[in-house]
């Protein structure tokens, strides 16, 4: 996935509290979206643990910080529904 600052993406944080494989959704988002998950300190140096268009499935670890990045595909906007499913 190519993401582009300029082109309004989204992104959020997030810290593990437990270890657990665990799915991020992007269903009931008023557009098709782009859903990149994270790691790293800056973001010049984000690392994508995991990458989809609707569901995204990573293993999180407790204490670890995740960044979730959302992107309209092919340049779409809105409403943007991020969903865990633990």
């Amino acid at each position: 996935f190519f993401f582009q600052a300029e082109d309004g993406i989204r992104d959020y944080k997030v810290t593990g509290v437990q270890t657990c494989a665990l799915p991020i959704y992007t269903a009931g988002s008023d557009f098709e979206c782009m859903l990149a998950v994270c790691t790293g300190s800056t973001l010049s140096s984000l690392k994508v643990v995991a990458s989809a268009t609707s569901l995204a499935t990573f293993n999180a670890v407790a204490g670890q910080t995740y960044y979730f990045l959302v992107d309209g595909r092919y340049g779409n906007s809105g409403n943007i529904s991020l969903s865990l499913k633990m």
